[in-house]
C-alpha cells in the first residue's frame, strides 16, 4: 500500500512539472543582435538607416517609432530605446537559442518548450501564435506565430492589437 501511495505521488508531482510553462530570461529577447534597450543610435550603427519611420500612438503603450528596414522587417522603439523586433520573412535574424520564421513549429517548441500561452486562430485551421513571457517583467514576452506547422513571425511584443483578440482564441495557460 506505500509503494502504491509513493508511486502516485511520483506519477503527481511530475504531471505537474509536464504542464509547467516555460519563462524566457531577459537575454533571450534578442533579435538579429538586437537586445531591447539598445539606442537608436547603435540600431543605426549595426543596420544603417531605415527606409521609413512612423511614430504610432496607442492608448495602451503610448507613442512608438516604427523603422522599417523591409515589409518583413520591422523595429520599435519607445522613448528612443529599442522596444522590439518584429520580422515576417527568413531574412537573417535568430533570437539567440537559433529560432527563426520558416522554422518548423515542432523543433521551435523543442528548443522553448510549452508557451504561456497558445492561441488558435478561430477562422483558419493550422494557424496561431504561442507567447512566451519573461521572468523579469509580465508585461514583455516573446511570440511565435505558426501556420501550415511552420513559424511565420517572431516579434517581441507586449501585447495583442485588438484586431488579433477577435480572430484569436486562447487554448491554455
Amino acid at each position: 500500500m506505500k509503494k502504491l501511495f509513493f508511486l502516485i505521488i511520483v506519477i503527481t508531482l511530475f504531471s505537474f512539472n509536464m504542464c509547467y510553462a516555460r519563462n524566457l530570461e531577459t537575454d533571450e529577447l534578442t533579435m538579429g543582435g538586437l537586445p531591447l534597450g539598445s539606442t537608436q543610435e547603435f540600431v543605426r550603427s549595426v543596420y544603417g538607416n531605415p527606409i521609413s519611420e512612423q511614430p504610432i500612438h496607442d492608448a495602451y503603450t503610448g507613442t512608438c517609432v516604427v523603422w522599417k528596414y523591409s515589409d518583413t522587417l520591422h523595429i520599435i522603439f519607445r522613448d528612443g530605446y529599442l522596444d522590439g523586433v518584429i520580422t515576417t520573412a527568413d531574412n537573417g535574424f535568430r533570437t539567440p537559442a537559433g529560432a527563426f520564421v520558416g522554422m518548423p513549429v515542432y523543433k521551435h517548441k523543442a528548443m522553448y518548450g510549452d508557451p504561456l500561452n497558445y492561441y488558435r486562430d478561430k477562422k483558419v485551421a493550422g494557424k496561431g501564435m504561442l507567447y512566451y513571457r519573461t521572468t523579469l517583467n509580465r508585461n514583455i514576452g516573446m511570440r511565435f506565430d505558426f501556420e501550415g506547422g511552420k513559424i511565420t513571425k517572431i516579434g517581441e511584443d507586449l501585447y495583442l492589437i485588438e484586431a488579433e483578440k477577435e480572430d484569436l482564441e486562447i487554448c491554455y495557460r
